[in-house]
């Protein structure tokens, strides 16, 4: 949109609602001015010229429009991003109002951002200005992601301080440090939940903070007039007290200098005099600087990084300020494997010794020895693997962190200054074989796991086919005594018809010896004589009747047993 076309319509929509109070912003200052002079009465108008891109410099204009008008109800924002020519929403301008009230109304303040046309008859009703409703509720998020860490924008010879903050153990310390910072300073505070911030201080420095996953980053610059190179000056104006609260937990801490001009030729002349380390890294960059560096901490804690700035061109400086201290912060962060995959080498040697032990002793036993208790050896050798695994979290970060280092050394399109390795080919030989330790050490880890893992399988292979064999010898023992019991069952049979056979003849000559008695012409003992063939076969004809039957009803018995089983298979 053309500014100088809507800045009119602007000016009179908003001196139709007299009660409204406006804080202005616009990067065009002159054209600023003339909208103030426009609208009149001093009284209810705040204005100035912040870039709505920097969130440091948005969150001085909210500040000093809070306190003008006690409280802010609204903005309205029409910033057209660079290049695209449609209104977009700023995130920083958002983030800076996001606590505040809207409940716009008569007599309310609102903010209206650079670039802006505003109608105000949307806050002369009762209700509040909404974001359409369309969008997805995370889709302002994940969009504004993707310019959530802005290079830092340099356009002179600066200092930078730059420092990363790990604690494993305490995790809000991060947000802790911020808040201390910024009360301790008098900045603004960050918004609630916020993972990056960046303000200009009153006293002149700039802060930069980011907060990663494990780690955050505090990245302060100012302005350099001198040529006391890589002393305190981006940090002078920093408490006591946030340094004590750092203790134990500084990670990476950086100094980096940027120069331009005439100092910059001259410290390119005396670079001894700054880079004094045993390695001298250096190349050219961008195609417009030069990077010296020795990836050595000094006495006083700190690495330096010198860059030259021969032609540079808009923001290129930033970018490449904030690629160094990327690379030196993500190259910690991947190293931290490092002490853990030596002291896993050591367990797994361990590990290795005694998994040989065991399966020499499982070869030499084969199948004569006491195969369960070497199954359990080798159950407690996989477990004692497995609680090394505790470590394969740290070892997938670092391949992530190596990433993005290679990945920010590429971005830099370094060029060979004769006599000295470029960054890439120092850490070619410095940086890429403790990764490639980490990686060997963790493969190793899998691979030992994988041949316990076997060597469990074929052992308890074994201990089955074992078990098996004495099942087999079981059965077979059962089959012989049911055999056996079979036999003596039917010898047993034959004495049972003779023992039944007298209890029945017992019985008929007691009968036949009553009948006699009644006088009836019955000679007992020739009675007893005849019955004894009808009876002893009665008796074996009986026992084969009860052994068919019970021989049909077994079968029967099995049928009504196996046949669900063969219906379900």
């Amino acid at each position: 949109m053309q500014i100088s076309k809507e800045r009119p319509y602007l000016g009179s929509r908003l001196t139709a609602s007299r009660k409204t109070s406006v804080a202005v912003a616009d990067h065009d200052k002159s054209g600023l001015d003339k909208l103030v002079t426009a609208l009149g009465d001093d009284a209810r108008i705040y204005s100035a010229a912040p870039d709505v891109s920097d969130g440091g410099q948005v969150e001085l204009f909210v500040a000093e429009a809070t306190k003008k008008f006690g409280n802010l109800h609204g903005l309205v924002n029409c910033a057209g991003i660079k290049g695209v020519g449609t209104p977009a929403l700023s995130e920083n301008m958002m983030i800076a109002i996001r606590t505040m009230r809207f409940d716009c109304q008569v007599g309310c303040a609102i903010v209206v951002a650079s670039r802006c046309v505003v109608a105000p008859s949307c806050i002369r009703g009762k209700q509040p200005v909404k974001i359409s409703t369309m969008d997805h509720p995370l889709r302002a998020t994940l969009a504004a992601e993707l310019h959530a860490r802005p290079f830092l924008k340099l356009t002179e010879s600066v200092s930078v301080t730059h420092y990363a903050i790990y604690a494993e153990d305490n995790p809000s310390i991060h947000e802790t440090l911020i808040h201390a910072l910024c009360r301790d300073t008098g900045i603004p505070m960050p918004a609630e939940e916020a993972t990056h911030y960046s303000v200009q201080s009153p006293s002149g420095w700039y802060l930069k903070w980011e907060r990663h996953t494990e780690f955050s980053t505090f990245t302060f610059a100012v302005p350099r007039n001198d040529e006391d190179y890589f002393n305190d000056i981006a940090i002078q104006g920093l408490p006591a007290s946030w340094f004590r609260q750092i203790a134990g937990c500084r990670f990476v801490a950086s100094r980096m200098e940027l120069l331009a001009g005439d100092s910059a030729r001259t410290a390119r002349n005396a670079l001894r005099q700054w880079i004094d380390g045993p390695i001298l890294v250096g190349s050219n960059v961008l195609g417009g600087g030069k990077v010296f560096c020795d990836w050595s901490v000094r006495p006083d804690g700190f690495m330096r990084f010198l860059v030259i700035d021969e032609n540079f061109r808009e923001e290129q400086g930033g970018r490449l300020l904030q690629r160094l201290y990327e690379i030196e912060t993500y190259r910690m962060m991947a190293l931290l494997a490092l002490p853990i995959a030596r002291r896993l080498s050591r367990d797994l040697d361990a590990v290795h010794a005694s998994l040989q032990s065991l399966m020499r002793s499982m070869d030499a036993q084969r199948a004569d020895g006491d195969d369960s208790q070497l199954l359990v050896n080798l159950t407690h050798l996989a477990v004692r693997v497995e609680s090394l695994s505790e470590s394969g979290g740290r070892f997938s970060a670092s391949r992530a962190y190596e990433k993005l280092v290679l990945a920010r050394i590429h971005e830099l399109r370094e060029e060979r200054i004769e006599g000295m390795p470029t960054i890439q080919e120092f850490m070619e030989r410095r940086f890429a074989p403790a990764m490639e330790t980490c990686r060997s050490v963790w493969a190793r880890h899998e691979q030992i796991a994988a041949r316990i893992a076997r060597a469990v399988d074929l052992l308890r292979t074994r201990v089955n086919l074992a078990q098996e064999k004495d099942v087999t010898r079981l059965l077979a023992g059962m089959e012989r005594t049911a055999r056996n019991q079979l036999q003596l069952q039917h010898a047993v049979e034959g004495l049972s018809v003779a023992a039944i056979s007298y209890y029945v003849l017992s019985l008929a000559a007691a009968a036949f010896r009553a009948l006699h008695v009644l006088s009836l012409p019955i000679e007992p003992e020739l009675a007893e004589g005849l019955a004894i063939g009808p009876v002893v076969l009665a008796v074996i004809a009986i026992t084969r009747r009860t052994r068919r039957r019970l021989s049909k009803r077994d079968v029967s018995d099995e049928g009504h047993v196996i046949r669900p089983l063969n219906q379900s298979i």
